[in-house]
């Protein structure tokens, strides 16, 4: 920030022929602004939000994905979200909703749901095109509901945010959960951590050394038994 490196690659993220450059650049930038209020502030000023928008608009799904994860941690702020809502983000995020791409459709899914969960008044037109939504929400549920067993495992995440999104945009629960789909049996279960197994071969020589032993077994004839002699220490 003191060296005034921001300007650069918000320049290299707008206008670089390369998407690859244009991709490296919002990384950078993305790690230079969260929780660092100057760089989110300069951010502002040099017009971030509409190249957001104009890289969500790429065909590069690699790019999509990237400005979809700022764009939802821009969203968490009420000033980034009304710039959202003035330059039309939320009709982008209702349209990538919809990709091909299982990474940019949760992104988008997970940045809708940003700011459906804003009930302040000012809010109220942050998702204008709600038909649109609703089709887009429902064609999921379709597709969700016609995986096999490995794509649902798979798309875990997108059916728990389509579910989300229908309550907070429509007050009930989605199909997904009549039909058993929202969470999988065994998903909710707690994890058990896989046996020590390496931790018993490699055993620390002290901790070896301390564990208890068996008891040797007592000589019928106990007079008549050795014993071993006993362990000196010292020189």
């Amino acid at each position: 920030m003191e060296s005034n490196g921001l300007e650069p690659l918000l320049t290299n993220f707008r206008s670089d022929p390369s998407t690859t450059a244009r991709t490296k650049a919002l990384g950078a930038i993305s790690s230079l602004i969260r929780n660092n209020q100057s760089g989110l502030a300069a951010f502002r000023l040099g017009n971030g939000h509409a190249a957001l928008k104009d890289a969500l608009g790429s065909d590069d799904a690699r790019l999509q994905r990237k400005a979809l994860h700022l764009t939802q941690y821009l969203l968490n702020n009420k000033a980034d979200r009304n710039v959202a809502a003035e330059i039309g983000l939320p009709n982008q995020l209702i349209h990538l909703a919809s990709s091909d791409d299982s990474g940019v459709r949760e992104a988008a899914l997970g940045g809708l749901l940003e700011l459906a969960r804003d009930k302040t008044p000012a809010a109220s037109n942050a998702l204008p095109d709600q038909d649109k939504l609703k089709d887009v929400l429902k064609s999921r549920i379709e597709g969700i509901s016609a995986m096999d067993a490995d794509d649902l495992q798979a798309a875990r995440e997108e059916r728990q945010l389509v579910d989300s999104l229908w309550k907070e945009c429509y007050g009930e629960p989605s199909s997904l959960r009549e039909k058993g789909l929202v969470v999988l049996p065994g998903e909710d279960g707690p994890q058990q951590p896989p046996p020590d197994v390496a931790g018993k071969m490699f055993e620390p020589p002290l901790r070896a050394w301390a564990a208890p032993r068996p008891a040797p077994a007592e000589d019928s004839d106990s007079g008549s038994g050795k014993k071993d002699p006993p362990l000196l220490l010292g020189p």
